[in-house]
């Protein structure tokens, strides 16, 4: 099936991803086994009000955020910026990031 849904109700809650600030809530939408793209995984997450995922950096994929509402701080290789809702940020492989 090539549709995922990211419920809130079916999303699990997990502290300080990556050494993040507060918890999020989160869903693995798809992996890489799960049907044939060069995506390695899409992830869900809903990050409240001062939550976050902290600094870190994938050497063996590229990213993509996508921001769906509301704004939020973007930290990429090492400099920030104040995102809004709409907004996606993609990340090379390699490039540290945090939101």
């Amino acid at each position: 099936m090539r549709i995922a849904y990211a419920r809130r109700e079916e999303m699990t809650e997990i502290d300080n991803v990556h050494g993040g600030a507060s918890s999020i809530l989160f869903k693995r939408l798809f992996e890489n086994d799960d049907f044939q793209t060069p995506w390695r995984f899409i992830h869900a997450a809903i990050i409240p009000p001062g939550g976050g995922i902290g600094h870190h950096r994938h050497n063996n994929c590229e990213e993509i955020f996508v921001t769906v509402d509301n704004a939020a701080q973007f930290t990429h290789n090492g400099r920030t910026a104040r995102i809004v809702g709409g907004a996606a940020v993609p990340l090379r492989q390699g490039e540290s990031h945090a939101i």
